[in-house]
């Protein structure tokens, strides 16, 4: 439980890929999962570790979105 209100905390200023992970996962640990798992599309890195620059944030927004809309090229 402790780990879930770090991770909402780091969230705070990321609403909106917060709102989406949620939208799309449908559940709040099935997102957390995956903000915390390694993406071949980040290079492997996790989206949680790239969301604190503007850069690392669009990338795991636009992979969101190919997922959302089911573009996996």
């Amino acid at each position: 439980m402790k780990k879930k209100e770090e991770l909402k905390k780091r969230l705070i200023s990321h609403d909106d890929l917060y709102n989406q992970v949620i939208k799309i996962f449908k559940n709040e640990d099935q997102a957390i999962r995956w903000l915390e798992s390694k993406k071949t599309f980040l290079r492997d890195a996790t989206p949680l570790g790239l969301i604190e620059s503007k850069v690392g944030n669009e990338k795991v927004m636009e992979l969101l979105y190919r997922i959302k809309t089911g573009d996996f090229s």
